[in-house]
Formats: structure tokens, C-alpha cells, sequence
């Protein structure tokens, strides 16, 4: 396979593994259906039900492979930032850093390497990047 067309694949696995991660924070729980090979999308009633009728693989969420307290703890030290004591490291970072984006990439790679790790774990070669 050429680099240029792997490379085409990764990036598509990629947003597919980053839209997962997005549609659990925007209240859709991820899944994946044996029978018809998709990753689909649904509230946490469907997918509740779902489990229930068939058999169906609920891909974990951010929170569960990095939870954001872990996840700035570690941004923190990555960054050798030291947040004066009674300080909110969240408010800290904002004023330091203009924003939190170097937060978020931050967490959003280590989710993403999470995430393949536990569809290595589970034996799902669906999006690993």
C-alpha cells in the first residue's frame, strides 16, 4: 500500500475515533454492532436496550479512558506549569495560556491512544490509528 493512500486511511480512522469521543461528550453513547460491522451512534436508553436484545460492544468515553482531572494533572507536569496554591489549575491555565486549547489537544491525543489501546485490548482492528 502506497504512504499516501495509508496515510488517507489513518486520517479517516482518525476523525472516526475523534467523532466517538465527540458524540459521548454531546450525550450519544458509541457502539459497535458485530452483525453489521458499524460503529453507530444513540442515546444511553437505546444503547441500554440494545445490550439487553443483542450483543453490541459500547465503546468507552473520554471520561472513562482519560478523566479531565488525570488528564490536566498530567498536562500540567507535561508543560511544567506550577499553579500557585489556591489557584484552580482550569483558571490558571486559561489566563496563562489564553485559552485551554493546549489543554484539549493535549487530552484529546491521549484519549485517542487510549482508545486504540483498548480496541487492541478488546481485539476490534476497526479505526486503529
Amino acid at each position: 500500500m502506497n504512504t499516501e493512500l495509508q496515510n488517507q486511511e489513518n486520517d479517516v480512522q482518525r476523525k472516526v475515533l475523534e467523532e466517538i469521543l465527540v458524540e459521548e461528550m454531546s450525550g450519544f453513547v458509541a457502539y459497535y454492532d458485530p452483525e453489521t460491522k458499524e460503529v453507530e451512534q444513540a442515546d444511553s436508553l437505546t444503547v441500554d436496550s440494545l445490550q439487553e436484545e443483542k450483543q453490541i460492544i459500547v465503546f468507552p468515553g473520554s471520561e472513562v479512558l482519560y478523566p479531565y482531572g488525570e488528564a490536566m494533572h498530567d498536562y500540567l507536569i507535561s508543560e511544567g506549569i506550577d499553579v500557585p496554591e489556591g489557584r484552580k489549575a482550569k483558571n490558571y491555565v486559561y489566563e496563562q495560556e489564553g485559552g485551554l486549547y493546549g489543554f484539549y489537544d493535549f487530552r484529546r491525543e491521549e484519549s485517542l491512544r487510549r482508545m486504540n489501546i483498548w480496541l487492541k485490548e478488546h481485539k476490534l482492528n476497526l479505526y486503529a490509528v
